[in-house]
């Protein structure tokens, strides 16, 4: 009997048989690449974060805040920040006596306990800065009102006392329960206070009240610690929000403003984005070792390669997180280290500038040297937060002049050069990044504390 035999001389029966290998691996081969898929794409477990859990106590009954903001009541509609009072502003008659109506209240609260302050409502959960306006509207539109009033009205011991008190306020919210979740806002306050301080002490011959504010305004700095309880309160907060940005379009938009919402959630993993927010989180703590600059690394260390997964033509493909990995771009406190740091220096530059001003009272000369300032004026000679260099003195051009937090070559620097020149004045002095000398310049000329111009009651230099 003959056999069908094709061109190859092999049996046509003999075909199935070769095709099953190819089958078989064929659905390996897919197998695997769906378990590769499956593995790209699933989000994380959560992470342990126990050590970044806050446990808020029971001050709700005892809480000063709390009968201070019923005294309070809503905020004022002329007291809430616009734009157009930010460019151009008058107070009424009115609003000022209602304002100033306010301040029995405020120093009742004052002489309250601090350590009974606290931020949390009855419920149990940290209040956000929104949630409570009239209690920041008081503290950064309310006081500085009555402040300026009294500096316009020349009543310069009111002036100096309430903005000493303004400073306090901010640095009690800062050390009070859940107050380090408005870490930076508390930091603004304090600032803000302090250019009122140099207002309320323009052209003052007082050595005394000099040196009344230099001595109320030490040991107010920011600690390691308080930055450590900031990051475990924003880690909280940025939880629950990262948590419900996959079902809330307007968080993509803010940072994916050109992008169709569903490609940008296709590409979003709310875990893995929790996880990778909180492994910034420890990394910032463990650089606090090295002080804000270790910090500060870690932070720039960790975004450098949040940003490279982000770069590049083809990386919202070839990231399945790139849209988590946005928004932590976009949320991630990746500054704050620099930022504490730059306000603390300011501040000590702030002191070092009234103790200046109390040695040309008592010299009439200004200093050679910071060297000169101690220990009459000055404990030691002050050192900027960030590179722990001491503070540098002008006296030809009556400056003084701290290290930039940053390196000449660093991005932040580059930013700011892009418009050459001066910054905003800061604290009644100038904060200037030049080219190729980057540093933090305070002026004390005209506009800083006991150098009014043409004042009779400044002394002349000997």
């Amino acid at each position: 009997m003959s056999e069908n035999l094709s061109p190859a001389g092999l049996v046509e029966g003999d075909k199935k048989p070769h095709r099953r290998p190819l089958l078989i691996l064929g659905g390996l081969v897919l197998l695997l690449l769906g378990v590769m898929a499956f593995l790209y794409l699933r989000d994380d477990a959560p992470a342990d974060d126990s050590d970044f859990l806050i446990v808020w106590g029971d001050k709700a009954l005892t809480n000063p805040l709390v009968e201070f903001m019923k005294e309070l009541g809503p905020a004022h509609p002329e007291q809430l920040p616009s734009e157009m009072w930010m460019m151009e502003h008058t107070i009424s008659e009115e609003l000022l006596a209602r304002n100033t109506s306010l301040l029995p209240a405020f120093h009742k609260l004052m002489a309250t306990d601090a350590s009974s302050w606290s931020l949390i409502d009855i419920n149990a959960s940290a209040f956000h800065v929104w949630s409570f306006p009239s209690l920041f509207c008081f503290g950064s539109r309310v006081l500085p009102e009555i402040i300026e009033d009294h500096v316009r009205r020349g009543e310069r011991q009111e002036a100096v006392t309430l903005a000493l008190e303004m400073h306090q306020f901010a640095h009690r919210l800062l050390k009070a329960e859940a107050g380090l979740h408005v870490y930076k806002e508390t930091l603004d306050l304090q600032e803000n206070a302090s250019e009122l301080l140099l207002k309320a002490l323009e052209g003052t011959t007082s050595p005394d009240l000099l040196k009344q504010a230099q001595e109320q305004l030490s040991g107010r700095d920011p600690t390691p610690q308080d930055l450590i309880l900031a990051l475990k309160d924003q880690y909280a907060a940025e939880k629950a929000y990262l948590l419900d940005a996959v079902n809330d379009t307007g968080s993509f938009e803010v940072v994916f403003r050109d992008e169709d919402p569903s490609f940008i959630k296709r590409w979003y993993r709310p875990q893995r984005t929790i996880n990778q927010h909180l492994e910034f989180c420890r990394q910032m703590v463990a650089g606090l070792d090295q002080g804000w600059a270790g910090a500060q690394a870690k932070a720039d260390a960790w975004a450098g390669t949040i940003e490279k997964r982000t770069g590049g033509k083809w990386a919202r493909y070839a990231n399945p997180n790139f849209a988590g990995d946005g928004i932590l771009l976009h949320v991630a406190p990746r500054r704050i280290a620099c930022d504490t740091a730059i306000h603390i220096t300011v501040q000590r530059m702030l002191m070092t500038s009234l103790a200046i001003r109390r040695y040309e009272l008592a010299h009439h000369t200004s200093p050679r040297t910071l060297e000169e300032l101690v220990p009459a004026f000055l404990s030691a000679v002050p050192v900027d937060a960030m590179n722990h260099t001491p503070l540098e003195w002008d006296a030809t051009n009556h400056t003084l002049q701290a290290a930039s937090p940053w390196p000449l070559d660093s991005p932040w620097n580059l930013k700011l050069h892009v418009l050459p020149g001066e910054l905003p004045p800061l604290l009644g002095g100038k904060v200037t990044f030049g080219k190729d000398d980057a540093r933090i310049r305070f002026l004390l000329g005209p506009e800083a504390p006991g150098e009014k111009s043409g004042s009779a009651d400044t002394p002349s230099p000997r």
